[in-house]
């Protein structure tokens, strides 16, 4: 399994966070795949041979099953961030948007979990003295439209 950050999701947008993360995760298996098959019509692997499909969930087993482990780890991430404290609810909305978890926003803001380009619910960016200045500044941006490139370790240009 790999990830990306929110912070890297609001720096260059889902679709490249996405690249990323996937990229993270094949090269992670040391092994060289012939071909991917990814469920949707969209190729975010960009230079790797890929045939999209869309509902590959639902026809191929191993697409089937990875889909399943993803949202298992997911789902895992997220209840370890629930406990006490949490006020978030984390480990009981998965992140998802529940009525609760949007109260919190709406009271706390968010937290440096939260990806501030999705536009959060009850969340002005000028209220967000406690994130990174910058992070807030990129994910303004982002939110507005603009285009970002993140260069990742190879000096090569991930583009939004």
């Amino acid at each position: 399994m790999a990830h990306a950050s929110p912070q890297e999701i609001d720096q260059v947008g889902l679709t490249a966070a996405l690249r990323l993360a996937a990229c993270r995760a094949i090269d992670g298996l040391g092994i060289v795949a012939a071909e991917f098959l990814l469920d949707g019509s969209h190729d975010y692997l960009g230079d790797r041979p890929v045939t999209t499909r869309i509902k590959a969930d639902r026809d191929c087993s191993a697409v089937a099953a990875a889909s399943i482990l993803a949202k298992v780890e997911r789902d895992r991430l997220m209840r370890e961030l629930g406990g006490s404290d949490d006020i978030y609810r984390w480990g009981s909305n998965k992140g998802y948007s529940a009525p609760e978890h949007f109260q919190a926003l709406r009271e706390h803001g968010p937290c440096l979990l939260h990806r501030l380009s999705w536009r959060l619910p009850g969340v002005d960016f000028d209220q967000l003295d406690l994130i990174d200045p910058e992070r807030v500044r990129t994910a303004r941006r982002f939110a507005e439209g603009e285009q970002l490139v993140l260069l990742d370790a190879q000096s090569e240009a991930v583009h939004v």
